[in-house]
């Protein structure tokens, strides 16, 4: 019997090596509704309340993306910013709520961020200049 549990074992750990070598070769690029979607869940997780009780929503984003994904979005160019921006914006209007500032969204290539995935942070900052 012990046996049997062993080859299921070697079974398994064959199973996830191939799976996991052929999801790394053939997963499918990152798609810009993935990176709304975080930006999304940055906008929901950053809320605050202000002095007056009215709830505000962070202005800036920065967006971190794999080099690899970053070229394949053509995140260097301006459509895909103001895309995301438009978004934001319409959520915040069908949300009742404001920005805290002006809105920004920068998309930046980072090595560390594996292919596939988006890394976003979101804060409240008074000089949209400031980043």
């Amino acid at each position: 019997m012990r046996a049997v549990n062993g080859l299921d074992h070697f079974e398994a750990l064959a199973e996830q090596l191939v799976e996991g070598t052929f999801e790394r070769l053939f997963r499918a690029r990152l798609h810009p509704s993935d990176v709304a979607r975080r930006l999304a869940r940055a906008l929901e997780d950053g809320h605050l309340t202000s002095d007056g009780g009215q709830p505000l929503l962070p202005n800036q984003y920065w967006v971190f993306l794999n080099p690899d994904d970053f070229d394949a979005l053509d995140a260097g160019g301006e459509a895909l910013r103001a895309g995301l921006i438009r978004y934001l914006q319409r959520l915040a209007e069908e949300a009742g709520v404001r920005f805290g500032g002006r809105l920004s969204v920068a998309l930046h290539p980072v090595a560390d961020v594996a292919v596939g995935q988006v890394d976003v942070r979101a804060a409240h900052v008074s000089d949209p200049r400031v980043s």
